[in-house]
């Protein structure tokens, strides 16, 4: 029988995301990009996910952050944006400088 997984809030779930992005291990990557990505995950999560893909600096969250500029909150969308400021990446079309 596997581990049970533990039955987090939000505020645990936001807190962990936090700390990887502190702790930049590039191992945490693909976690990060699947809350990202996750359709249930709250908002804040999302944010805090972005910011810490920004911080770990791998070219792999590029795409992931780009698609989230299309996200309907605000604050994620932000996040997104500065996420990818950090990591240099620049709109190369008309589309994603919009969104940008």
């Amino acid at each position: 029988m596997g581990a049970q997984q533990p039955d987090w809030g939000v505020r645990e779930s936001e807190t962990a995301t936090e700390a990887l992005g502190r702790i930049g291990d590039r191992r945490a990557v693909e976690p990060l990009i699947r809350v990202l990505s996750n359709a249930d995950s709250h908002v804040r999560e999302s944010a805090a996910a972005a910011e810490a893909l920004g911080r770990i600096g791998s070219d792999r969250a590029v795409e992931p952050l780009k698609r989230t500029l299309n996200d309907a909150d605000r604050d994620v969308r932000s996040s997104a944006a500065q996420a990818l400021d950090t990591l240099g990446w620049t709109p190369d079309i008309d589309e994603a400088a919009a969104a940008y």
